[in-house]
């Protein structure tokens, strides 16, 4: 178990904020390539959606890794974030119209994520725990920005073809 976890440190490690973000642009371009091709109605399709933010959410791992100096596990990072949009859409179950169910669900899966980005701050080793809260809070912030951006921008370009 201790070899497993020497390996796993060493890729994450080897792993730096350049490479970071040359798979988070690889990671959208591919997305947005494949949303293209696949030509979808509604302008976004879902798998698509999933690397385009994959590839964001690199590029937002790359930035506070590199703003606390601090390697926060990307994998990590990203599963948390898609995990729980997966989560929100279930739960959610196709109805948006009941405002009440929308922010319940929605605001559950933020705060979890902010908890989840925390408990991965504890694990990258950085010091101070108001510190972590805060930085936790604004990598869901940035995070929650960037999918946004990821969702909203192919579905505004499609309306206005």
């Amino acid at each position: 178990m201790k070899q497993i976890k020497e390996t796993w440190n060493l890729v994450f490690n080897w792993l730096g904020n350049g490479k970071k973000v040359m798979i988070g642009i690889a990671f959208l371009l591919i997305g947005a390539v494949w949303n293209y091709f696949s030509h979808p109605a509604e302008g976004l399709a879902q798998v698509p959606f999933v690397i385009m933010l994959t590839g964001g959410l690199c590029l937002v791992n790359a930035l506070f890794s590199k703003l606390t100096e601090t390697n926060i596990n990307p994998l990590l990072f990203v599963l948390i974030y898609v995990t729980m949009m997966e989560l929100g859409i279930a739960l959610m179950g196709g109805d948006t119209s009941d405002f009440t169910n929308l922010v319940t669900i929605w605001g559950a899966c933020t705060i979890f994520i902010w908890a989840l980005n925390y408990a991965l701050l504890e694990s990258a080793e950085m010091d101070g725990v108001v510190k972590k809260i805060v930085i936790s809070f604004f990598e869901t912030l940035v995070g929650a920005v960037a999918m946004v951006a990821i969702f909203a921008l192919p579905i505004w370009l499609a309306a206005m073809k």
